[in-house]
């Protein structure tokens, strides 16, 4: 019978009532869920309480109780300010979205809104946002470096897709090859921009290690001059898929960059033994 003010304020008028009628020593309250027992302080106000009977009617308790909880927790979901961004503003923002994809791009706007799903899915379940945050604390040229590698690997795999998608007669590995000999004006090849995406984050974490007056790492020191040595190692490759290269030439770059390996390899001990020496 709880409805709110109004309705304890009839409650109250009609109890008042009955009992200017007649005496009554005390009173059994009847219900028939959750909601008539709200009344009871009224009640027990005014008369005293023996006792609280519940009855079934059309429903049962336990139907109604899980009802007024779900109403309890949908009434949280749209008020709460940690729970109502999720509830209003996620919906909102994706209808939003819907609404400008279908006037600007309507026939990709469900692969767009559904990409665009799936990519806070992705970077909220593989807390990818929290890494990002980390990182800018922490390394803040590390991730500059992040960021522009994806936006260059972005670059590379539109040129090169534009690059193959007007060949005819390639097939299997050669279609591979003219990707990566894609050229964006001409002297930069699909190639160089990705091995310059590999690049960037090992060159941020050589500069921060020279700023916060750290040596380079053998790790980042080996896979630096393994990238310079390996983009002629795919280039000759590349070159060698298209028919345009020379196995020989593609032989004496592997050759070469095993060797710069080898040197890199050999000479980290000893610059790590110098430093040690002067540091006594």
């Amino acid at each position: 019978m709880g409805g709110g003010g109004k309705a304890d304020m009839r409650v109250s008028e009609e109890l008042d009532m009955i009992l200017s009628s007649r005496k009554f020593d005390a009173v059994v309250l009847v219900s028939d869920g959750p909601t008539d027992e709200l009344v009871l302080p009224l009640v027990q106000s005014k008369i005293p309480v023996l006792s609280v009977q519940r009855v079934v009617v059309q429903q049962s308790r336990g139907v109604e109780e899980s009802f007024m909880l779900f109403l309890r927790y949908v009434r949280k979901l749209f008020e709460e300010e940690k729970y109502k961004k999720y509830a209003l503003g996620v919906p909102g923002g994706l209808i939003t979205l819907y609404v400008l994809l279908s006037l600007f791009v309507p026939g990709f706007a469900w692969p767009l809104l559904v990409a665009a799903l799936g990519l806070a899915l992705l970077v909220k379940g593989f807390s990818i946002d929290e890494y990002i945050a980390k990182t800018y604390r922490t390394s803040p040229i590390l991730l500059t470096a992040l960021v522009a590698s994806a936006l260059i690997v972005l670059l590379a795999l539109a040129s090169g897709l534009g690059g193959v998608s007007s060949l005819g007669g390639a097939k299997g590995l050669e279609v591979l090859g003219y990707f990566l000999l894609t050229s964006l004006g001409e002297q930069v090849l699909v190639l160089d921009l990705l091995f310059a995406a590999a690049l960037l984050p090992l060159v941020a974490q050589a500069v921060e290690a020279a700023l916060g007056n750290k040596h380079v790492g053998a790790r980042e020191a080996v896979a630096i001059v393994l990238l310079v040595m390996l983009r002629q190692v795919m280039f000759e490759y590349a070159r060698l898929l298209v028919g345009a290269g020379s196995i020989l030439s593609l032989l004496l770059w592997v050759a070469l960059a095993i060797l710069a390996l080898a040197a890199v390899v050999a000479i980290l001990p000893l610059l790590g033994y110098s430093r040690a020496r002067g540091s006594q």
